[in-house]
Formats: C-alpha cells, structure tokens, sequence
C-alpha cells in the first residue's frame, strides 16, 4: 500500500509567539490527517508511553472497554500505518506529555488522556496549551499514581524536587481541599488512583465520536 504520509511543517524554530505556534501546528495535524489515505481516519488504536506502569494500566483498561488494540508507541510506529487514527495516552511531567510530539508526527490523534498526579479532570486547558493540542483533539486528564522507587535518572531527581518543595507547601497549608489531601498523600506515601470510574468521561466521548473523520 502507498504511503500518503505528509511530513509535517517545520514549526518557527524562532518561536516569534506560543499562539503563532499554536496555530501551525494546528495547521499540520490538519494536513496530516487530510491527506491520508481514505479509510484510516477513523480511530483504530490505543497508543500509549509510560514510565511507572500507570498509563500502561490505563491504556489497557481503555483498549479492553472500548474494543481497540492497544501499543506502545515504539510498537505502533513499526506497526500501524502512518495516519493512522489513535487515541494517545501518556503520561505528565512539567505539563508536558511524555510522547505527544512524536505520536503527533505519525499519527491523526482523535484523544489525548495525561495520566499524572493530579485529580483527574483537572488541569484541562493548562496541558492542552502546553503541548500545543489542536482544538480538534479531545483532552482528557486522568489521576494515575506516584512511585519513587520506580523513577529513575532526571525524572527522579524532578520528583524528588517536586515532593520537597510542593509537598512541604501542602503540608503547611491549613486549608487543604480533599483533592489536596490526596495529593499530599500520594506525595508522601505513594500509590495508584488507577480506576475504570476515572476513564468514563473518555469512554463516553469515544462511544460518542467513534465514527467521526478526523478532518
């Protein structure tokens, strides 16, 4: 089969502004999705990066309800067809997804699920402006957990600055939110909040949008 792949435009390498920014690389997802081949623009997988194993979890729980096939990203570049439709899971670090600008180059993303630390639904417009999601791309963010024993090199090191200096901030405050509370907690003790109750509103915008094209 032919490979109608467009590769994307250069971003502004001056990056002269986030929204300038923003808007051509908009313009070629656009232009990735509308060029490739007919038929592949439906979403037809899961794609997901992990680090502790929270996203993977997340990732197959997701696969299993909805009835896709789930990879890893290094899988489903070897794999699936370039423009191909995904939902791409991956997990938060400093806002950023881990994995999203790579899986933004080969694949129409239709959904976007950050796992991190906070609760889930939060945080929606602060990760979409991040990491430069087009408004055609769902987002959703869910809580996954915190391990410290399973970080490892400069991911632990960030944690760890993280537990410090946050973690101290919330322990000191005396009006703390139940979500807080919880962040606190899994700061300090670690943990998974990993549940199929926090996929229900990604589950419910897949059931809802299945047979859209992505253009």
């Amino acid at each position: 089969m032919s490979d109608c792949f467009i590769k994307p435009l250069a971003l502004n390498k001056k990056k002269k502004s986030d929204a300038k920014d923003a808007v051509l690389n908009e313009i070629n997802v656009q232009l990735l999705c509308l060029f490739c081949q007919k038929g592949r623009k439906m979403t037809k997988a899961i794609v997901y990066t992990t680090n502790t194993g929270n996203t993977e979890q997340y990732a197959k729980m997701l696969g299993h309800r909805i009835g896709l096939p789930v990879y890893t990203l290094a899988d489903a570049k070897k794999t699936l067809e370039k423009g191909t439709g995904i939902i791409y899971l991956g997990w938060i670090i400093a806002s950023g997804i881990k994995g999203y600008k790579d899986a933004e180059k080969h694949f129409c993303i239709s959904m976007v699920c950050a796992v991190g630390m906070g609760a889930t639904g939060t945080q929606l417009q602060e990760i979409r402006n991040k990491n430069q999601i087009p408004s055609s791309t769902e987002v959703f963010t869910l809580q996954g957990g915190f391990d410290m024993g399973k970080l490892r090199g400069v991911n632990k090191l960030m944690m760890s600055m993280m537990v410090k200096t946050a973690g101290k901030a919330l322990a000191e405050k005396t009006d703390r939110t139940p979500e807080e509370d919880d962040m606190l907690d899994l700061m300090m003790n670690g943990g998974s909040r990993v549940s199929m109750e926090n996929l229900s509103e990604p589950v419910r915008w897949y059931e809802q949008n299945k047979e859209r094209w992505l253009t």
